[in-house]
């Protein structure tokens, strides 16, 4: 388990990132290529018309807008990408299955994830989990509160590979619903066996 916890996303990383596609090097090429024949072709000093000095302000300001624009979506894509939740290994524990995860830092113990797996193109709700301890390198544990017995079995028989999980900070309606159907049943059967003695 290399992987650190997840931190909170960086100007420096994210700088990286954006200078990390071949954009970046292309446009850092042609910018130095106009910015060196611009220096090389012309005078020391240079005069221009106030026409051309409102276009190159007009423009330089449009620029400055456009680029900040960019960045700062640039940086809430990047700021959302860094928050996911990961599971990173599941332990057997005392006869139950121990999920542990690396979550973003404003995660709160507690709480409930829904647990997803992935299945070619798909994603398929198999139950859920409940966060209880957050341990000193960052990583949280979770126990299943209830999880597909057919998913719990393969999870159990380590046919289920941790690549083919994620976890999503919600429950949906349609998982409680078959969770509340499964309580229910249980509860007959041990109504029904208990009469039966």
């Amino acid at each position: 388990m290399s992987r650190k916890p997840n931190s909170k996303p960086h100007i420096l990383d994210y700088v990286t990132f954006l200078f990390k596609s071949s954009l970046g090097a292309w446009w850092a090429l042609v910018t130095a290529l106009i910015g060196i024949f611009g220096f090389t072709m012309t005078d020391a000093i240079v005069q221009i018309n106030r026409l051309w000095l409102v276009i190159i302000l007009l423009s330089g300001s449009f620029s400055l807008f456009v680029g900040f624009q960019v960045f700062l979506k640039g940086w809430r894509l990047y700021s959302s990408t860094e928050q996911q939740i990961n599971i990173l290994e599941i332990v057997r524990s005392d006869d139950e299955q121990i999920f542990v995860l690396d979550c973003p830092t404003f995660h709160r113990i507690g709480s409930f994830l829904e647990v997803y797996r992935v299945k070619e193109l798909i994603e398929i709700p198999i139950g859920f989990i409940e966060t209880f301890h957050q341990k000193e390198d960052g990583l949280i544990q979770a126990r299943p509160v209830w999880i597909m017995p057919i998913h719990l079995h393969d999870i159990e028989s380590r046919e289920l590979s941790i690549e083919s999980l994620k976890a999503y900070p919600s429950v949906s309606k349609s998982i409680l619903n078959r969770w509340v159907r499964a309580e229910a049943d249980s509860k007959v059967q041990d109504l029904l066996r208990k009469g039966m003695k």
